[in-house]
Parts: structure tokens; sequence; C-alpha cells
């Protein structure tokens, strides 16, 4: 047996260290070691570090107080003042009654001395960069910025009532543009949409702008007011009612397209960049997606999450940890073990995001059988072939 065994040992020098073996990605031990478990020591540098965290009860409730953008809370849902106010480059259009002949009567009626009230339309004019407009035989420009259309009536009867007789007007504004809200985007139809006097929120003028053309998992909803911005997911506007809050007039929305997706690697069925087309996407739906761990490659007890999280849900999972000083945001790994009957639920209540990365080790009996393997391929390159020599 000795001289077999002889062969053995320049094949096994010869093989390549272990960590030159091909491998799908890091063990299990090899993440852990690198990262930071416990907060480390004071002085630790933490710069290349990343935190491990244990998916349960306690993380997943960490995670759900973390803040997720609201329209509602930016905006409030304060209704437009039921009035309609005119505003600079507004267009108005005024008709004017009066008793008997006077300023505006006809030519006709005056030759035949007809009695009665007339009428004249003036052509429509667009409120200058004044705030004014111009009605004949009035002293002054009347002021329109800040009034409504009987406000404006009113001030054009004070105005002719010393020429015409018993003046009557009725105001109308045809075309509003301080009283309207742009849609924009690359999903939507661009569009400056008039807002109803009732009020109108932004689902409706969204429809009214040309509606949305992309999926709602990967839609996205900017609104604009003034010096503030706050951008939402679709669903989150379709899930909470509340979201969908009113728009004023000068606010400006845009609607854009952004494909959500997360990246599958190591021990799965299916590796590479996959769609989350859904909303909420769940870490149990993402592993199905990627068709389920391999049965013969992965380590159950060490599939993991690689995320750069939030500050404000990192101080919550890890309040001391020095990687609070340093990183901005803070890069984490979440650790779940499927060997773990509870894991199952934690997974269906870890929601992915846009960019995580989900990562299953191969077990360390896989690395084990790819070293024999290695093993049995030296030894049936090195081992001498035997000759057989029959005698006469």
């Amino acid at each position: 047996m000795t001289w077999r065994l002889a062969w053995l040992v320049p094949a096994v020098l010869a093989i390549p260290g272990c960590g030159e073996l091909p491998s799908s990605g890091p063990l299990a031990g090899q993440i852990l070691a690198s990262g930071e478990v416990a907060p480390p020591p004071a002085g630790t540098d933490v710069d290349s570090r990343y935190a491990i965290v244990d998916v349960n009860q306690a993380t997943l409730a960490a995670m759900d107080q973390a803040r997720v953008p609201s329209l509602l809370q930016r905006f409030g849902d304060k209704a437009p003042m039921p009035t309609q106010q005119i505003g600079v480059g507004d267009v108005v259009s005024v008709s004017i009654w009066e008793a008997g002949t006077g300023l505006f009567a006809g030519a006709a009626d005056a030759t035949t001395g007809a009695q009665g009230a007339h009428s004249v339309t003036l052509p429509p004019q667009v409120v200058d960069q004044r705030g004014n407009i111009v009605v004949p035989y009035a002293a002054k420009p009347i002021r329109a910025v800040g009034r409504t259309p009987t406000q404006i009536a009113t001030a054009i009867q004070s105005a002719l009532a010393t020429q015409a007789s018993q003046p009557q007007a009725i105001v109308t504004v045809p075309e509003s543009t301080s009283a309207s809200a742009s849609v924009l985007g690359d999903q939507t139809g661009a569009a400056r949409v008039p807002l109803n006097i009732k009020g109108d929120r932004l689902l409706d003028v969204i429809a009214q702008g040309g509606g949305i053309r992309s999926l709602p998992a990967e839609t996205f909803i900017t609104l604009t007011r003034g010096d503030a911005s706050e951008t939402v997911a679709l669903p989150t506007v379709l899930q909470t009612p509340a979201e969908n809050v009113y728009i004023q007039p000068g606010d400006t929305i845009y609607v854009t397209r952004r494909p959500q997706t997360f990246t599958a690697l190591g021990a799965v069925s299916t590796s590479g960049e996959l769609p989350i087309d859904q909303t909420p996407f769940t870490l149990a739906q993402g592993v199905g997606r990627a068709g389920g761990l391999l049965d013969r490659a992965a380590d159950a007890s060490a599939v993991f999450v690689f995320r750069f999280e939030s500050r404000a849900v990192f101080r919550a999972l890890r309040e001391n940890s020095p990687l609070l000083e340093t990183r901005q945001p803070v890069p984490v790994v979440y650790r779940l073990s499927f060997e773990d009957p509870r894991g199952y639920f934690y997974a269906q209540q870890f929601k992915l995001r846009s960019h995580d990365m989900v990562y299953v080790a191969n077990a360390s009996s896989v690395e084990l059988l790819k070293f024999l393997s290695v093993v049995r391929n030296a030894i049936s390159v090195t081992s001498p072939a035997t000759t057989v020599v029959g005698g006469g």
C-alpha cells in the first residue's frame, strides 16, 4: 500500500490552494469573518467593514419604522379655495348689459328708438403683467389679479355707473393658466391641466394629462410645489388613498419610469438581475423568482441580503455602531437561515428593495467535493502507466 500512497503526495502538492478552487462566491464563514457581527472595539478601522444583522422580529420591526416618502406629510391635503381667483396670464371674457339706449346700444336700436336692455361682449383679453384688464369708457384699467369673476364684474359696474344706464356685467374665464397644473414625464402626455373649482386630486390630474403607460411598480411620481418637492412610488398612492392629495394651482407633476430590480447570486437556480414587479416584494418572493436554492450546493443556513441601509434604520438596529460615524449609507448584510422554520416566516416579511443583492452561500461540503474531484483528476494524470510483459 505504501507505494500507492507515494503517488498521492506529488498529486496533492500539485493542486492549487483551496482559495483558488472554482467557486460561485464566498462561504458563509468568509462573509461573517469580514463583517461586524457586534460593534468592534474602539479604534478599529471600520472604513472597509460592514454590519451583519440577523433577520428576526426585532429587525423587521426596526425596518418598518423607516421613513417612507409621503405626499400627505410633505404637502398636506388642503383643497384649493372654492372661489376662482384670477391670475396674470388668464384669459377673461366680459359681457356688459345696460338699460335703454346708452354707451353700448347698437346703431339699429338707436335709429328705431327701440327700448329695453342692450348688451355687448368684449373680445377676450389676457390679464396683463400688472394684473389689469381694460374696459371701454372705464376711467382706468380694472384690477383683475387676486379677484374672482364676480368681484371683477362688480368693479366694472362701479367704473361705468356714471356713464352707462344701469350697467350689469358678467365675467367668465374661458382659459386659466394660473389655476392649472403641469403634468410632465416620459410615461405620460405632457400637458397643462386646468383645475376645477371643486378641487382635483393627483390621480385625476394625471389622468387628464394623458394617464400612465408604465407598470405601477416601476412608476414614480414627483410633486413640486414652490420650493418643496417629494417623490413617491405609484403603488404608495394606489394603496394609501390619503396620498392622493389635492393639487394646487401652479403644481408640477413629473411621472417617470424606474425599473426595479434585485440581483440573485450564489447557489440559486437562476442567478442574475431579476425584476421587482409588485409592491411589496419580499425575500421569499425573490428567492422563488431565482428558482429556489440548489439542493446539492446551497447552504440553507446562509442566505444573505447585501444592502446599503439608511442611517435611520441602522441606528435602530445598532445604536452604538462606529459605522454610523463613517459610512452613509451604511453597508449591511442581513443574514437569514432557511434551516430554521421561522426563517421562512421572516422571509415573507422582509421587503426587498431595488438594488438589493441576494446571495446564497455554497455548503462547505461542496467545496470538499470540489477538492476531492481535483485530487482524483490529479491522480489520474500523474499515476504511471503499468506495462505487463508476458514471459516466453
